[in-house]
């Protein structure tokens, strides 16, 4: 029997949809993924000296924990910074059933964690009835995993926040942010700015000065997807990310949104802020459960808890009591120790970045914002943790040491002030140091280098961020 008419057209309808969908994924894939080969404008400064590793990789599946003891770090780590011996790793403003645009219960947002290998989590709900409940910001030990119950609070005519600390909060701060942030120093807590570029005006940080601010969350997953699904390539990323929960993969696909690598609205922001206001880099999930289905929450937790993680440098193991663990926590984000990784954590262990001299941390007297009360915090002789604030001499050095993980290749960049001072390729387990020759804010990226195409370079990733270690004129 031939075709009817409508038959016919419905036809040449589909055939025109796949010649038109294919080329559209084909060239989502490539411009995600090529770009024009960073090591080609490449600076070098004088004094870098890369020294080999030895060793061999770490692995991790992605479902448990690499070998030896939780927490414990490596020999590398341990000779940079001794007095820092262990990591916890936690994810940051997840959002649970309490929120009322989200589900899951603390069991669910602890279950997954606990099988990607975090440590913590730091809830930041949308404050609704709730808060009037007594004791519903005590923190929790659940599943073995850290939960501390924060709230993403309102700073009015300001932005968002996620706070932690607070016996109680109202639906909207009316006060000023350093008001804020004295509430909760009081309660061992913090105050992080989050949402900070959000593509929706009523999230995103308005006013200039973050002053008050314990950490800036300059990684946030919903940011880049809410600026991703506005443009073309919405569709592109929105079936990548179906198909990736297929394949065990959605993780991968969730870390494709960062089309600009790290020079995104939110991590240029914290570059220029941190020039004039002491506070930490952080990221952020912003991870909203919407539904329940026969096999689970969508979107679920697992996945995203692999994107976006801070790896917390301690003294000792995160205490398995919840009051004391969220100060540990709390301190660590304040002070700067930390770094974050995008995506592979279980190969991310192992990262240092420190400075190396006789030189002394400054005192609270030399911080440029007056309401910077928090004191840098003592370290070995000579041996400086990020978010260290060092007077500059002759003798200071930069360290980073880069995990043993990570693929054959890393691209190592210098940022002073933000701006690319050096960049170059080393092995993992590698170490890089440099002389830095000016006053200034240090950080380091590391990026998976994916593969040489000659002027051309696929697959490239930023994968560890460095908190900064500043050197202020001697």
């Amino acid at each position: 029997m031939a075709d009817t008419p409508r038959r016919s057209v419905r036809f040449h309808i589909w055939r025109a949809s796949l010649l038109i969908l294919l080329p559209y994924l084909i060239l989502g894939w490539a411009s995600s993924r090529l770009e024009v080969d960073p090591m080609a404008a490449g600076v070098r400064l004088a004094g870098t000296e890369v020294d080999a590793a030895g060793g061999a990789r770490a692995t991790r599946s992605r479902d448990g924990a690499a070998g030896g003891a939780p927490g414990a770090r490596s020999e590398v780590e341990e000779a940079v910074l001794p007095g820092l011996p262990f990591t916890a790793r936690g994810a940051l403003s997840v959002h649970s059933g309490r929120s009322h645009d989200a589900e899951g219960t603390f069991e669910e947002v602890a279950a997954p964690a606990r099988a990607t290998g975090l440590d913590f989590v730091i809830l930041g709900d949308h404050p609704t009835a709730w808060i009037d409940e007594p004791g519903v910001f005590d923190p929790r030990r659940v599943d073995d995993v850290h939960i501390s119950r924060g709230a993403e609070l309102v700073v009015s005519e300001a932005g968002r926040t996620l706070t932690v600390g607070l016996e109680g909060v109202p639906r909207m701060w009316t006060g000023t942010l350093p008001e804020l942030r004295a509430a909760v120093e009081s309660e061992g807590g913090w105050v992080s700015i989050v949402h900070p570029r959000s593509p929706r005006y009523r999230e995103s940080w308005k006013i200039p000065s973050v002053v008050g601010a314990h950490t800036f969350e300059a990684f946030d997953i919903s940011e880049m997807a809410r600026l991703r699904l506005a443009s073309i390539w919405g569709p592109y990323h929105l079936i990548s990310f179906l198909t990736g929960m297929v394949a065990d993969r959605s993780d991968e696909a969730v870390l494709r949104l960062w089309r600009e690598r790290s020079r995104t609205p939110a991590m240029l922001a914290y570059d220029s802020l941190r020039a004039t206001t002491r506070m930490s880099l952080t990221g952020g999930l912003n991870h909203h459960s919407k539904m329940r289905t026969p096999i689970g929450l969508f979107p679920p937790f697992g996945p995203m808890y692999r994107t976006v993680v801070n790896h917390l440098h301690l003294e000792s193991p995160l205490s398995e009591d919840p009051w004391q663990a969220q100060r540990e926590i709390a301190a660590a984000l304040r002070d700067g120790r930390l770094y974050i990784s995008l995506g592979w954590p279980e190969d991310a262990g192992g990262f240092v970045f420190a400075a190396e001299g006789r030189g002394e941390p400054e005192g609270t007297e030399g911080a440029r914002d007056a309401d910077a009360t928090d004191a840098p915090r003592p370290s070995p002789p000579g041996l400086h943790p990020p978010g260290s604030v060092l007077a500059l001499s002759h003798e200071a050095r930069l360290v980073a040491h880069l995990p043993a993980g990570g693929g054959a290749s890393l691209l190592v960049e210098l940022r002073r002030d933000g701006e690319i001072i050096d960049r170059r390729e080393a092995g993992p387990g590698s170490t890089v140091r440099w002389n830095p020759e000016r006053p200034g804010v240090y950080r380091v990226e590391v990026h998976r280098a994916g593969i040489d195409l000659g002027p051309l370079r696929l697959g490239r990733f930023p994968w560890l961020f460095s908190n900064p270690i500043e050197f202020t004129a001697p």
